[in-house]
């Protein structure tokens, strides 16, 4: 994608929810595309708003990529690992690669927004785990969209299985079935 311009400003941008297709009440944010309009290719970054109460994605961890989060407003919590921390704006956050050990999630346990740019490599594809879902999916990124299709949804110790073609969409992910049984939703992660 080429830039327009070399300055975004998110607030006027346009983002996308990110949230189940039915009410939830553990997810639900808006995600707002950085790299693509300022035309970076090799960084990742998105700025996401998360309302109180409410998180935007599950806990999980990446075996191919970094992730870092700069806190921009209010306060939350960093889920890492085992352990919990406090944030605030002015905080950074790391996600290094790896296994649950590295698993990570932000809580907004505010009572405004949480928001925060969230920056990583992009290397593709990626294999994430789900650790509180024993879960874990094969992306591969769209080039030039801020988008992925996971591969497979597995749940742990299940055999690998041929893509049955159901497929369930959302917002940004297509969870494919690949048992036969019923299409999953992206909150079932």
């Amino acid at each position: 994608m080429t830039a327009t311009s070399p300055v975004l400003t998110p607030d006027e941008a346009n983002g996308f929810p990110m949230q189940p297709g039915q009410p939830s009440e553990k997810f639900g944010a808006k995600l707002v595309d950085v790299n693509g309009p300022l035309g970076l290719t090799a960084i990742g970054a998105m700025m996401t708003i998360v309302q109180p109460g409410k998180r935007a994605f599950p806990f999980h961890n990446h075996l191919a990529n970094d992730e870092m989060f700069v806190i921009l407003e209010g306060q939350g919590t960093y889920r890492f690992g085992d352990a919990e921390y406090a944030v605030k704006a002015g905080d950074i956050c790391g996600a290094p690669k790896g296994g649950p050990d590295r698993a990570h999630q932000l809580i907004n346990t505010g009572d405004g927004v949480l928001r925060y740019l969230g920056i990583s490599t992009r290397n593709d594809p990626d294999v994430v785990e789900y650790p509180d879902s024993g879960k874990f999916a094969a992306l591969a990124v769209a080039p030039g969209r801020i988008s992925c299709r996971p591969i497979c949804v597995l749940s742990a110790g299940s055999r690998t299985a041929p893509i049955t073609g159901t497929e369930k969409s959302c917002n940004r992910h297509t969870a494919f079935d690949c048992h036969g049984q019923a299409p999953l939703s992206c909150r079932e992660f």
